[in-house]
């Protein structure tokens, strides 16, 4: 049906092929608006697809925080984005 082919086309998993840029995905395990199944689906989408990328799953964290101790988080984004 129409709606279900809206959501098909707006979810970024629909656009995941070879060509896929390098992709970093963040997800706080406290996060009560988007599940965190939906970060390990993704992150397994694009492994599958062999697309380069990493899912760095914040314990303490919520949806965009970054927990109480941002600094190993930043050092996952500068060695991720160093090695592209």
């Amino acid at each position: 049906d129409t709606e279900s082919k809206s959501y098909q086309l707006a979810s970024p998993a629909h656009y995941v092929n070879q060509k896929t840029v390098p992709t970093l995905l963040m997800h706080g395990r406290k996060d009560t608006l988007v599940p965190f199944s939906e970060a390990v689906q993704m992150h397994a989408l694009l492994q599958s697809k062999n697309v380069p990328s990493k899912l760095i799953i914040m314990e303490d964290a919520g949806h965009g925080d970054y927990g109480s101790n941002p600094g190993p988080v930043v050092l996952d984004l500068i060695a991720f984005f160093k090695g592209q």
